[in-house]
């Protein structure tokens, strides 16, 4: 299972750098795009089953603000796969660099089981290339 941490570790492995070195780098992004997309997830139930929503704050504001969220995780985790491609182009056996490219290819459609099966296979990737945060 991922957690934010293991979001964080994998942007700071890629920049090698300690938290807040690059953008992103702060597990903190990652609790809140979770926080938001649970929030939407219950309100969109809510809806859904006509019950009583959790939130009084307008469904399209938290739709906005969970998708706002998700995109900005989800370009930090490319932004830092990317690097990854770039800079150890070299090192990359086949079978790595088409893991590399699936987990950009699972961002595609950023659901929450792409956003961590991304963010798990990449962090593999890197371990066994032994990049490790700074």
């Amino acid at each position: 299972m991922v957690d934010a941490m293991m979001y964080e570790y994998l942007v700071r492995r890629a920049y090698r750098c300690g938290r807040y070195g690059v953008a992103g780098a702060d597990a903190d992004l990652y609790r809140s795009y979770e926080r938001k997309e649970i929030l939407y997830r219950i309100d969109k139930r809510a809806i859904k089953d006509d019950q009583p929503r959790t939130s009084n704050e307008p469904f399209d504001e938290i739709a906005n603000e969970a998708g706002f969220a998700t995109g900005v995780v989800v370009a930090h985790i490319e932004s830092s796969i990317q690097k990854v491609l770039k800079e150890y182009e070299e090192s990359l056996s086949g079978e790595q660099r088409n893991g590399l490219n699936e987990c950009l290819n699972y961002l595609l459609e950023p659901s929450t089981e792409n956003i961590e099966g991304a963010i798990e296979k990449a962090t593999e990737i890197m371990v066994e290339l032994e990049i490790f945060p700074g």
